[in-house]
C-alpha cells in the first residue's frame, strides 16, 4: 500500500502561495495553529484503486482576498470590504461615492452597485411635508434640479395640472369640498356655492346648513333644546329653529325625550349610522366596525402573538435597539430588531449578523460574514491569516509545491 509521508508535507504551511488580490491582509488572528494545517486525503489501496472514486484534492487555508472583497485602509478585518457595494470603497479602496443623504444641492442619494456609484433622486420629509425631486433636464451635473408636487410638475416632469386643478399629494385634484368637472373645480351635486364672510368658497346643503339655511348667508341662531342631551335648534328642511342632533350624535332609538343618545363614532350597536351593529368581538372605531381578527389596542388592531409593540398584552413593547432609535441617537445600525412570537419577546438578527455580546441594547454587533474571529458564529475562529468569506473559513486547493 502506498501512503503519504506527512512529516515533510506539514512544513508547507510556512510557504503559502501569494494572493492574486494585492490588497493588504492585516494582522492575523490569535488562534490555534492546528486550524491552519492542510487537509489530506489518503489515496485508495492498489487492490481497490480501479473501483474507488477519484481522491479528493488536498486543501490548504485561503489567505488571499476573494473577489469582490478587499482589505482597505478602513477595514477592521482582512478582506472585509465588498468593493461591489461599499459606498466608501466603490470599485476600489478609497473610491467614495458622493456623501449622503442629499449630496448638497444635487438632491440625490448615491449607492454602490456592481462597483459603480449610482445616484437616485430623493424623497425628503421636512416637518411632515413630503418633497420629491426629479432630473427633468437630463443633466447629471446639476442632479435632481426640480421639486415635484407643483402645478407645472405634479407627479413627474412636465405633468402640469390643467385649469382650476391643483397639485395635491402629487395628484391633480380639487381642494375639498370642491370636485373636478373637466378642468374646473365645482361644488358637489346637491350643494350650493356660497361664500364665507372671509371670502372663502363653501359648498352648502341649503336644506341643513346652519350657516346657509335656505339661502347662502342665512344663518340660524344656535340654542340648546332643554332637557334633551346633544340636541339643539338648527336648520332642518331649510327652516331654522328645528330640533336636530349635534354633529357626531344621532337619535337612533327614536325617542326625542332622551335626546341624541348615540355617539356614532364608537357605539357598537349604531356604528357610523343608526342600526349598524358590529359583530361580536369587533370594535366600533371612528364609525367603522374594525378588528375582524386580533385585538383592538391604542386605536389599531393588533395580533398580541406577533406584534412586538403589543406583545402578549396591549402596550407591552419588546426591548432592544430599533433602527429608528439608532438613527435618532446617531448610533450604528442595530442589524436586528425586537420581535414577538407566541406572545413572548425576542430579538432577531439580520442575516450575516449576530448578538455575540448578548446585549440587545446595541443590537446585533458582530459581523459573522467577514470577521475571522467570529466566522459564521460567535465562537468560530479561523486559522491565523485565514480569510473569512461568506461566513466560512476559506480553503483552497493546495499547490504542487505545498504537497511535495
Amino acid at each position: 500500500m502506498k501512503r503519504l509521508v506527512l512529516g515533510p508535507i506539514l512544513a508547507v504551511l510556512a510557504t503559502v502561495a501569494a494572493c492574486a488580490n494585492s490588497a493588504s491582509l492585516g494582522a492575523p488572528s490569535e488562534v490555534s495553529p492546528e486550524a491552519g494545517s492542510p487537509i489530506f486525503t489518503t489515496p485508495p489501496s492498489e487492490a481497490d484503486a480501479s473501483t474507488s472514486p477519484t481522491p479528493q484534492a488536498l486543501l490548504c487555508i485561503q489567505t488571499e482576498c476573494i473577489a469582490p472583497y478587499a482589505t482597505c485602509p478602513t477595514s477592521k478585518w482582512a478582506c472585509d470590504t465588498n468593493i461591489d457595494s461599499d459606498v466608501k470603497n466603490c470599485g476600489g479602496c478609497g473610491n467614495a461615492c458622493p456623501a449622503n443623504p442629499n449630496s448638497g444641492s444635487l438632491n440625490m442619494r448615491f449607492s454602490c452597485i456592481d462597483g459603480k456609484c449610482v445616484g437616485a433622486c430623493q424623497t425628503q420629509i421636512d416637518f411632515g411635508d413630503v418633497r420629491r425631486t426629479a432630473d427633468c433636464n437630463g443633466i447629471i451635473d446639476d442632479g435632481c434640479e426640480v421639486y415635484l408636487g407643483t402645478k407645472q410638475n405634479c407627479a413627474a416632469c412636465g405633468d402640469a395640472c390643467p385649469g382650476d386643478l391643483e397639485c395635491l399629494n402629487f395628484q391633480c385634484a380639487c381642494r375639498a369640498p370642491l370636485v373636478p368637472s373637466g378642468d374646473e373645480c365645482v361644488c358637489p351635486p346637491g350643494t350650493a356655492t356660497c361664500t364665507t364672510p372671509w371670502g372663502a368658497t363653501q359648498c352648502a346643503d341649503l336644506a341643513a346648513s346652519d350657516q346657509h339655511c335656505g339661502a347662502c348667508g342665512r344663518s340660524c341662531p344656535w340654542s340648546p333644546v332643554p332637557g334633551r342631551p346633544n340636541m339643539y335648534h338648527g336648520c332642518v328642511g331649510s327652516t331654522c329653529d328645528s330640533p336636530k342632533c349635534t354633529s357626531g350624535y344621532a337619535d337612533c332609538d327614536g325617542d326625542e325625550e332622551n335626546g341624541c343618545e348615540s355617539l356614532l363614532n364608537s357605539d357598537p350597536k349604531n356604528c357610523g349610522v343608526c342600526g349598524n351593529a358590529c359583530a361580536p368581538g369587533k370594535t366600533c372605531f371612528r364609525g367603522e366596525c374594525v378588528c375582524d381578527e386580533g385585538t383592538f389596542c391604542t386605536n389599531t388592531c393588533v395580533d398580541l402573538a406577533t406584534d412586538w409593540q403589543n406583545c402578549g398584552r396591549c402596550g407591552y413593547e419588546c426591548p432592544g435597539l430599533t433602527a429608528s432609535d439608532a438613527a435618532f441617537w446617531s448610533l450604528p445600525p442595530p442589524n436586528g430588531a425586537p420581535t414577538c412570537a407566541g406572545g413572548k419577546c425576542d430579538y432577531t438578527c439580520e442575516a450575516g449578523w449576530a448578538d455575540c455580546d448578548e446585549d440587545i441594547e446595541n443590537g446585533c454587533e458582530a459581523n459573522i460574514m467577514t470577521n475571522p474571529l467570529r466566522c459564521g458564529g460567535c465562537n468560530v475562529r479561523c486559522a491565523p491569516g485565514q480569510v473569512c468569506s461568506q461566513g466560512k473559513c476559506a480553503m483552497r486547493e493546495c499547490t504542487g509545491e505545498e504537497v511535495q
